[in-house]
């Protein structure tokens, strides 16, 4: 009897990405809103990819993404 043993393999990747925003809003929608004419948002993107490789014919690989909207 011949025992065979995959080899695995890890690897992990992702990104990060900030999107500072400004806009100035019209008068009137600012009053309607209740909100300041000059709005300054920060959009942020989070996103982990892990992967597993099990030998040659097999993995198994996750994509979490996380995003947050912050208003200043």
């Amino acid at each position: 009897m011949v025992s065979v043993q995959a080899q695995i393999e890890f690897e992990f990747s992702g990104y990060v990405l900030d999107q500072p925003i400004y806009q100035h809003a019209d008068e009137y929608f600012a009053q309607l809103l209740n909100l300041d004419q000059d709005i300054f948002v920060n959009l942020t993107r989070l996103r982990l990819r892990p992967e597993v490789y099990f030998g040659d014919n097999s993995r198994i690989n996750v994509e979490y993404e996380m995003a947050g909207l912050y208003f200043t």
